[in-house]
Formats: C-alpha cells, sequence, structure tokens
C-alpha cells in the first residue's frame, strides 16, 4: 500500500477573545474553511483566528483530531468521540479508580484521567512489536502519543510522566 505523501492539517477556529470554537481536520484547510463559511454561518461569524498543525498522514491527523476534541471539547463540535466507556464499569474500572485514589486525581479530573488513560491504553495496544525495523516509525509515534498522554495526566495528579509510562507499559497498577 502506497502512503499518502499530501500533508493534513489538524485545524482549531477561535473567537475574538482566543477561545476554541472547534477542531476539524482538511488535506485543503482553506476549501474546508470556505465550506464552513457557506455550512455554518452563525459559527463562522464568530471566527476571528486561527491555527493548525500539520501531520504527514491522514490517519495520524485522524487520530490527533480525535484526541483533541476529547481533550479540549470545543463547543462546536456536534460529534464527540466515544472513549469515555470505561468511565463507569468495564474490566479497567477498578484499575483506574485505583490509580485516581493512588495519585489523587480529583472526581473533578476523573473523566479527564479516565479519557488519557484509556487513550494511552489504545495506543499501546496499537503499537507494533518494536524489534521489526519496518514499524519502527509506527512504534515511535506510538510512544509519543502516550508520552503526551503522560504529560497530561502529570498536570492532573501526583503521577510523574515516567509513573504513567510505567502504569500503560506494564498494565499494572504499580
Amino acid at each position: 500500500m502506497v502512503q499518502d505523501r499530501q500533508t493534513t492539517v489538524v485545524y482549531r477556529l477561535y473567537d475574538s477573545e482566543h477561545k476554541l470554537i472547534y477542531i476539524g481536520m482538511s488535506g485543503d484547510p482553506y476549501a474546508r474553511f470556505d465550506a464552513h463559511r457557506r455550512e455554518y454561518p452563525l459559527m463562522w461569524r464568530m471566527v476571528e483566528e486561527f491555527e493548525w498543525d500539520e501531520y504527514e498522514t491522514r490517519q495520524e491527523a485522524a487520530y490527533a483530531e480525535k484526541v483533541a476534541i476529547l481533550l479540549e471539547m470545543p463547543p462546536y463540535n456536534r460529534r464527540k468521540p466515544k472513549i469515555l466507556r470505561y468511565t463507569s464499569g468495564g474490566p479497567k474500572y477498578r484499575v483506574y479508580t485505583e490509580e485516581e485514589r493512588r495519585f489523587a486525581v480529583t472526581s473533578e479530573n476523573s473523566p479527564l484521567y479516565r479519557t488519557l488513560r484509556r487513550l494511552a491504553d489504545e495506543k499501546f495496544d496499537e503499537m507494533p512489536n518494536k524489534s521489526r525495523a519496518r514499524q519502527k516509525e509506527t512504534g515511535e509515534s506510538g510512544a509519543a502519543w502516550i508520552r503526551f498522554f503522560a504529560t497530561e495526566a502529570a498536570k492532573i495528579s501526583s503521577l510523574s510522566v515516567n509513573d504513567f509510562k510505567n502504569l500503560v507499559y506494564r498494565g499494572d497498577a504499580m
């Protein structure tokens, strides 16, 4: 399979107070902005500025968009990615609950912690066997995402980045 070499961006639209309005993804952001202008004129009138991050593949951009929407919760994104399935029950519920208790995650930050933890677990599960050289780049990308989730988790808990990474890589509650 040939990789798509076209750059794809994840963009963020902001209002005049620099409050996030919307997060999207496109291979041609200016054409997408024109579409937003036509399809969502009320939202578009609020837009004062934008920024974007470039990704080498559409798949990586789609994942980045999903993560950004989950963590930043823009008000005009209608479809929210489904990831919070372990907030009330499921096989990891007790593990995450114990981690929250041990690492001083407040009840207010519990949904965010569980989202970060679940995203890290999913990314770890997707990572290929790192010993296979042709998949080294995919493994490095997964590790970079887990490091990002660890940094975000450290902001809302007493966990260090390394503690969080150890939880994910070992799959235990330390």
